[in-house]
């Protein structure tokens, strides 16, 4: 899990490189090297969030059926079925 304080820190040195780069080599470097990595860190920041949601997504997903399997009887026949066996209704 990405937390407040490493997002914190990387933005602290994003910050100093790009002054940095830009008092020693011209704003337009500084601009740059922010530029890239805005996108880097955007990008790598943004997959650990998806990855994130997908995990809890497919956790819930996982419980519901384990929830779902147990409601449902092994003797009892599924609605899906019902309607496959009566195709007049």
């Amino acid at each position: 899990m990405l937390r407040k304080q490493k997002v914190l820190v990387a933005s602290l040195i994003t910050a100093a490189v790009v002054v940095t780069l830009g008092l020693l080599l011209g704003w337009e470097w500084g601009a740059g090297v922010l530029i890239g990595l805005g996108a880097g860190l955007g990008t790598w920041i943004g997959v650990r969030s998806g990855n994130k949601h997908a995990k809890e997504t497919d956790e819930y997903r996982e419980q519901w059926l384990n929830k779902r399997a147990k409601r449902q009887q092994p003797g009892q026949t599924s609605p899906e079925s019902l309607d496959s066996d009566n195709p007049g209704n």
